[in-house]
């Protein structure tokens, strides 16, 4: 069953959001989707049960976005760079898209700032491309917004809202975002670096019960069976890492994964 301490009527209210976001995803058609560390990596999990074959049609990558990791703001710049220049083709198109949690927009704002310098660090650090190859690389977010924080009167994020204006972002309004700002949710557990950052490293990967109880839920309100969904695995999210320059990651790295 659903974790108890959270209202049945909130978790179906953000599976038929997923079910919107799994519509753009369509009609988006990206080549690559990002999940970031360490929000958003159980919207993956949800969206393979809603539609496996939408997801896993794609190429899923996931970026060390979380405000608590070590020297993030240049980790989401150097590991877009790398990302781009693993997967674009000088002359091609590519179409890649992220999806992110907001409350006031801070964090998504700050992000596609990184993003669009890592992009254009890519571009000039290509003698193949110029500026004028910045159209071929197209970039989009969908945003799952917990309406709470506009209800309590709070404005959203300026930056934010220029994105929007830019047609950058689509927003996928939900009552409450069920599994923000939850550890029991969010299999991936990072490399600590101190009290309050990370590594932007994966130390294990946790799957709890309850984490387990909700994703069985969300099938049943699906009509799906768990136990035929192609859920996350460790070794998927470590492999984003790749990303990631040496210079940030700890010194004692450990490449032996611990399951749990």
């Amino acid at each position: 069953m659903a974790d108890k301490n959270i209202d049945k009527s909130l978790i179906e209210d953000f599976i038929s959001g997923l079910y919107k976001v799994n519509d753009f995803i369509t009609e988006f058609d990206p080549d690559i989707v990002i999940f970031p560390i360490r929000g958003a990596v159980p919207i993956n999990d949800m969206l393979r049960i809603i539609d496996r074959n939408n997801i896993l049609s794609r190429d899923t990558e996931y970026l060390y976005s979380s405000s608590s990791v070590y020297r993030v703001n240049d980790v989401i710049r150097d590991s877009f760079k790398n990302l781009l220049k693993e997967y674009h083709v000088p002359g091609e198109k590519i179409k890649i898209l992220t999806i992110d949690e907001v409350v006031s927009g801070h964090s998504l704002a700050r992000e596609a700032k990184y993003i669009r310098m890592g992009l254009l660090d890519y571009i000039n650090s290509n003698p193949y491309l110029s500026e004028k190859n910045l159209e071929d690389i197209v970039l989009k977010s969908v945003a799952i917004v917990d309406t709470r924080y506009q209800k309590q009167g709070k404005p959203l994020q300026k930056g934010y809202l220029k994105m929007l204006k830019q047609d950058l972002v689509y927003e996928v309004p939900v009552r409450e975002n069920i599994v923000m700002d939850k550890p029991q949710y969010c299999p991936v557990k990072m490399k600590r670096k101190d009290l309050h950052t990370y590594y932007p490293e994966m130390e294990r990967f946790e799957v709890s019960i309850d984490y387990l109880n909700l994703l069985r839920y969300v099938a049943s309100v699906v009509g799906e069976n768990l136990k035929l969904v192609p859920l996350q695995n460790p070794e998927a999210v470590h492999s984003s890492e790749r990303f990631v320059p040496e210079k940030y990651k700890s010194k004692s790295f450990d490449h032996k994964l611990n399951v749990v």
